[in-house]
């Protein structure tokens, strides 16, 4: 017996997997500064990895906008 919903279910994995792949803008916070290290809002620990910085002149406790896509995070602009 077909699947009636087959098809619809198909187009909906392939939008999840393209939604997977979009950049995510979050906020953090700068915990250190040689390395940057940074904790993202909503996170209990900073991220295991320095970020790479678009910005200059971050300052311990500096609030942060970061893009994280594929575990790789930039941190933009401080607030």
């Amino acid at each position: 017996m077909n699947d009636l919903l087959e098809p619809i279910k198909d187009q909906l994995r392939k939008l999840w997997e393209r939604v997977a792949l979009m950049p995510v803008i979050r906020w953090g916070t700068v915990t250190a500064t040689d390395p940057v290290a940074v904790i993202l809002d909503g996170d209990e620990e900073p991220l295991p990895f320095a970020p790479q910085i678009a910005v200059s002149g971050l300052t311990v406790g500096a609030r942060v906008v970061c893009v994280e896509q594929h575990r790789r995070v930039i941190v933009i602009a401080a607030a």
